[in-house]
């Protein structure tokens, strides 16, 4: 986020309605200068409303920021309002030559720094709890990973064992990658108690993989009898009575 340009100063001091207008935006080094009395030192206590966040009093300043126009009553809760520093003769009486004659510290934690500094060692004692919990999910989770895995590599055995056989069989090179990628799917289906097998189907299927091949069954070898013979002989058998035999 950078200040792009002041959009804006209204009934501040010697400013009654400055309007950026066709000025140039600000580039990464700028120089401002003029006669005394101009405002140079009234823009550098605008640039350090903006580092409080503290609104103009009295007036309206306006900047803008990436092409957005902050106002000044919104300093104090604009989450987009930049980090500035400013360096002038307010931070100088202030931090430097002050009233009771000791020099600021350049950093300070503030009114609150008892109870800010009692919440930051409650934070890095959460910190250290979190990386101790961290470190046991972590042990647990590689745990599981390892026992997954060592499951699908005994189960794709398992499965490999019972199912190939000679020729062209996809489980003769069953692994627990294809194990793995199987029970995904059937998690993914949303109903995999369907496809648990009972007992009794399991055994039958079991038996019907066990089976054994049965021998080839010999052709039957038979030959026809002659027609005429048969029509003869039946002929013969009908004739006879028990009159005559």
């Amino acid at each position: 986020m950078r200040i792009t340009r002041i959009h804006r100063i209204c009934n501040h001091i010697v400013f009654r309605d400055f309007v950026w207008g066709s000025l140039e935006d600000f580039k990464h080094y700028n120089l401002i200068y003029g006669w005394n009395g101009t405002g140079k030192t009234l823009l550098s206590k605008l640039f350090r409303a903006i580092e409080k966040r503290t609104q103009v009093d009295p007036g309206v300043l306006e900047i803008t920021v990436d092409g957005r126009q902050i106002n000044s009553d919104q300093f104090a809760s604009d989450p987009c309002l930049p980090q500035v520093r400013v360096f002038n003769k307010d931070f100088v009486r202030e931090n430097v030559f002050t009233a009771t004659g000791t020099a600021s510290p350049i950093f300070v934690l503030g009114e609150e720094s008892v109870e800010k500094q009692t919440r930051i060692e409650k934070l890095r004692a959460d910190v250290n709890t979190m990386g101790d919990g961290l470190s046991i999910t972590l042990h647990e989770k590689a745990t599981a990973e390892a026992d997954l895995d060592n499951y699908s590599i005994a189960q794709a055995k398992a499965i490999k064992t019972l199912l190939s056989s000679s020729g062209t069989n996809r489980y003769n090179n069953y692994d627990k990658s294809e194990f793995r990628a199987k029970a995904d799917a059937l998690i993914a289906s949303g109903n995999h108690a369907a496809f648990v097998l009972n007992e009794p189907t399991k055994e039958a299927l079991r038996k019907k993989k066990e089976a054994t091949r049965k021998e080839k069954i010999t052709p039957l070898s038979f030959g026809f009898l002659d027609p005429h013979e048969l029509l003869d002989s039946v002929a013969q058998t009908l004739a006879t009575t028990v009159i005559s035999k």
